[in-house]
């Protein structure tokens, strides 16, 4: 169930970023990924919370209000995207509405062909998911388009050629780096446990500073986006780089801490340049989409517009490929970190001030490691920062 569960969340998440490049102006990416992030942390902030306050004492709790929430996101999804049509006319139709496009341009009776239209899709899916279920819907949705694909299209899929989308591939490789190093954080709890000697309640005190760290970057993630785009030119390299500088900064400040509260500190400077980040490398990727000269029928529509291009058809498979490259560094990092923790911070027995024997229970339970296997894991960590900033050197585009 639970791959089910992430296997959906991942094609959703997915989407939504191919979603971005086909509704939004370029003049607004940075606004609309801003509030991607915001929506992203808010989350987790949420869930957070409720593990601090309801749901600590109770696993079944917890489980139970995951599965509602998915429902009940899920259920909006769905009537969400049910309203987002592909035609061209009801994108030109979006983005007068955000500013755009001139209303003068655009027939008004769009308007209300829109939303019939909207109507009409929502009620012709739920029919369909009533009469013939959802395993024939599924097929219908996965099964058939992958049959008409050739294995040649299918290997290619899962790989971003350099020498045909150089910039996107660059950020793709910078976007690997920041969650290699992202990733220690999940040596935090030991952390706490062994440098900072919480031994109480260690799961309690990871979780508050987990909140702390995200609330940070939910005052950071939004205004950043629109910085970017209004008084920035689109230009997102600058951010990127002083928020890995700042990253990179604090994962080594964490060594010199000797308080619950210290560490505190330095995690809400995590937290804001982690909305920094999040922001702005979702900006760069969606700013490197390749793209092609609009055909004869849409010279017209290219014209309303004031563009002279458009995002391809293969947008959604390189920003799939883009959140992959995240999943795999979250993964890898963890797999690298925890070896060399065991190898530079092991030590036999339990620390000296474990006295009593819940102390002694909870030293046993989390294991015990030295304060140079953690400086090892985060310099590591921080070097990963400073390659993501610095691969995006290597990116061609002046604009950016």
């Amino acid at each position: 169930v639970f791959v089910v569960a992430m296997v959906g969340i991942n094609v959703v998440y997915c989407i939504m970023i191919a979603l971005i490049p086909d509704l939004v102006c370029r003049e607004q990416t940075g606004q609309a990924n801003g509030t991607l992030a915001l929506l992203l942390v808010s989350g987790s902030l949420f869930g957070f919370a409720l593990f601090k306050t309801v749901l600590q004492e109770s696993v079944g709790g917890m489980y139970a209000m995951y599965a509602w929430v998915g429902v009940a996101t899920g259920a909006l999804t769905f009537f969400s995207a049910n309203g987002i049509s592909g035609k061209r006319e009801d994108v030109l139709l979006m983005r007068r509405r955000t500013g755009s496009v001139s209303v003068k341009n655009i027939p008004e009776e769009a308007n209300d062909k829109a939303e019939r239209s909207r109507a009409k899709r929502i009620m012709a899916t739920l029919a369909a998911l009533l009469s013939l279920g959802l395993v024939p819907t599924v097929r219908k949705m996965i099964s058939e388009p992958l049959a008409l694909m050739a294995w040649a299209e299918v290997r290619r899929a899962y790989w971003v050629y350099p020498a045909d989308h150089h910039d996107f591939f660059v950020v793709t490789i910078s976007r690997l780096f920041y969650y290699l190093g992202l990733s220690v954080q999940v040596f935090f709890l030991y952390f706490i446990h062994d440098v900072l000697h919480e031994r109480t309640n260690p799961e309690a005190t990871a979780s508050a500073l987990a909140m702390v760290s995200t609330a940070a970057g939910a005052i950071t993630c939004y205004p950043v986006g629109i910085i970017s785009d209004r008084y920035a030119g689109g230009r997102r390299k600058p951010f990127v780089y002083g928020a890995c500088a700042v990253l990179a900064g604090s994962n080594l400040a964490l060594l010199w801490c000797k308080t619950i509260r210290q560490m505190a500190a330095i995690c809400a400077v995590l937290g804001a340049a982690n909305g920094v980040y999040l922001t702005m490398d979702t900006s760069l990727a969606v700013d490197t989409l390749p793209s092609e000269p609009l055909d004869k029928q849409h010279e017209h529509e290219d014209e309303i517009l004031g563009e002279t291009d458009r995002p391809r058809d293969g947008a959604a498979q390189l920003l799939g490929i883009w959140g992959v490259f995240g999943f795999i560094g979250s993964a890898l990092g963890p797999l690298v970190g925890g070896p060399l923790l065991y190898c530079f911070g092991s030590q036999q027995g339990l620390s000296a001030d474990s006295g009593n024997s819940g102390e002694q229970e909870s030293s046993s339970t989390l294991g015990s490691y030295r304060w140079e296997g953690y400086a090892v894991i985060l310099s590591l960590s921080a070097c990963y920062f400073a390659c993501s900033a610095v691969t995006l050197r290597w990116i061609r585009d002046p604009r950016l």
